[in-house]
């Protein structure tokens, strides 16, 4: 969705009134930031009344969803394996004790880590991250991309919660170093 200035303005003085007047059917907060940060997609995934295609999600925003999905079963898989599992898999990769999403870098990935923001803040989607600093003072996005082509071969895309095998595990991670 393309939105002019005049528009943008528009719509920033009618969440005003919205919010003044106590009226809570759209979500301001979030169409304030869409509009402040230029990822208007978002009122898409948000308002299906507006009837815009999902279709014309940027290709950034779809990464992140896979980057966070991925990430999210990472660190449910880790905290699945028993101890002993998780000394072997320590023994074979440089990884510590807690496996934890660590973001995008909000310098040089600056679309990723804003477009991660406002999934977990504004849109209430992948709450496991909310409080979290997602700044990963590091580009990440290589390493990301690298892991999900490993991850995605082993996990249906309609599996909310998959835990992987210690093997399958171990096999993305190690795509990083590559």
């Amino acid at each position: 969705m393309i939105v002019s200035d005049a528009e943008k303005l528009i719509l920033l003085m009618l969440s005003d009134l919205h919010e003044f007047h106590g009226i809570d059917r759209i979500n301001t907060k979030l169409l304030k930031s869409a509009l402040s940060t230029n990822n208007t997609w978002a009122l898409n995934w948000e308002i299906p009344d507006l009837g815009l295609d999902l279709r014309d999600t940027p290709a950034e925003a779809v990464e992140v969803v896979n980057f966070m999905y991925m990430w999210g079963a990472l660190e449910d898989t880790w905290h699945s394996f028993p101890e002993n599992i998780k000394e072997n898999i320590m023994g074979n990769i440089q990884i510590g004790k807690a496996v934890k999403f660590p973001g995008f870098h909000s310098s040089e990935e600056s679309e990723l880590y804003t477009i991660a923001k406002l999934f977990v803040d504004d849109m209430g989607k992948f709450q496991r991250y909310k409080g979290r600093d997602l700044n990963s003072h590091a580009p990440m996005k290589k390493f990301y991309e690298k892991m999900y082509s490993v991850f995605e071969k082993h996990v249906k895309p309609d599996d909310l919660s998959p835990l992987l095998p210690p093997e399958v595990f171990l096999d993305v991670f190690k795509a990083a170093s590559t």
